[in-house]
């Protein structure tokens, strides 16, 4: 019996589309789905692909077919593509087996039709890359849900928090120009009767010299093109402050409380110190806190990865973490200054989601 594969774009039962698929695989052009790749379903929110097909492994992951669960009971169901697997082992485009191997971590190719070009040695540039490569830089507003999309958190038994975070930040990724990709974060200021242009100054310049301390020179994203070859793009943080069209408004108190994020609004005052702006940046790029405010129980954090799948790593989060803790981290521990690469999975999971859709094939963003 031939069953349908999924992609990226294909539908489930209840309504929604499969929204993650394989970083190194594609079936004309769309992402292949497997297990562990994202849903989001219209009558029960987001979830995951939870059966495939174990005798086909899709970069690390079974492949998923026509028919098979996702997380909320709801089935897939393909439509985009017509290349089927013949349960028992044999790929098939419609009912006509064809002797196109299974792809493996080894053999990382498009499941597209034999007769779509592929450019050989003697056709690359003098740089290595097809010729009509890394034409354009490209920018993106990023508005989205962060919470199931970045990172997901569950109390001490196990159940996730129901809870909305908004994202929202811009990136701009020289693909043509090289350089530094930008992350920017833009602020409108709102402060407290009685502070003098001064203070919000000193408010503004601790905060810049406070991303340009803890954030940039950290990590490097990694853009991987199957026909052009790979760039690299050093992560640059930067604040810009604006009167209209910002991400944030910054609320500056005269004296100091507790500082936070709430939604869209930062709040902080004249007295709130530099690590700690550069704490409370973090969740102005839809990081979460890595320490429960709860003495009794911890809480556990973890973390989509670039691929866009959920990472197996469970981050313990403790009342209190001590700073010579190995897991202490800029989002744990006060005063802490180490920052992971899964702090920058999710500029990754934009870049990559962005750039696979404005190139029209799968592309692949790592943080290194």
């Amino acid at each position: 019996m031939a069953r349908l594969f999924i992609v990226v774009g294909d539908s489930l039962s209840g309504g929604g589309t499969v929204v993650s698929g394989s970083p190194f695989t594609d079936i004309d052009g769309s992402a292949m789905a497997r297990v562990g790749d994202r849903v989001i379903c219209k009558a029960h929110g987001p979830g995951t692909i939870v059966s495939g097909d174990t005798t086909l492994i899709i970069d690390g992951n079974p492949a998923a077919r026509h028919g098979d669960k996702v997380s909320c009971g709801c089935q897939l169901i393909a439509g985009r593509q017509s290349l089927a697997f013949i349960e028992g082992g044999a790929a098939a485009a419609g009912t006509t087996p064809t002797s196109r191997p299974a792809p493996t971590t080894e053999n990382r190719q498009s499941l597209s039709p034999p007769q779509r070009e592929t450019l050989p040695p003697s056709r690359l540039s003098a740089s290595g890359s097809a010729p009509g490569c890394w034409l354009e830089d490209h920018s993106k507003a990023v508005s989205t849900e962060a919470y199931n999309r970045y990172f997901v958190i569950y109390d001490a038994e196990g159940n996730e928090f129901d809870t909305e975070i908004p994202a929202k930040f811009s990136i701009r990724i020289p693909l043509r120009s090289s350089g530094e990709m930008d992350v920017v974060v833009k602020f409108k200021v709102e402060p407290e009767d009685g502070l003098t242009t001064d203070d919000v100054s000193a408010v503004k310049e601790r905060l810049q010299t406070a991303v340009d301390r803890y954030w940039n020179g950290k990590h490097t994203l990694a853009v991987a093109d199957p026909r052009c070859g790979e760039r690299r793009f050093p992560i640059r943080h930067k604040v810009e402050w604006v009167d209209a069209g910002h991400d944030y408004t910054m609320r500056i108190a005269a004296r100091q409380g507790r500082e936070n994020v709430e939604g869209l609004i930062v709040n902080v005052s004249k007295e709130t110190t530099a690590w700690t702006m550069a704490h409370e940046y973090a969740h102005c790029i839809d990081l979460p806190d890595e320490y429960t405010d709860n003495e009794l129980a911890h809480e556990v954090v973890r973390y989509y990865r670039h691929d866009g799948l959920l990472d197996e790593t469970e981050i313990i989060a403790v009342y209190v973490r001590p700073a010579s803790d190995p897991d202490a981290t800029i989002l744990s521990t006060v005063d802490h200054a180490t920052i992971r690469l899964r702090h920058a999975w999710p500029i990754a999971i934009e870049a990559q989601e962005f750039l696979t859709a404005q190139l029209g094939r799968t592309i692949k963003c790592t943080v290194v």
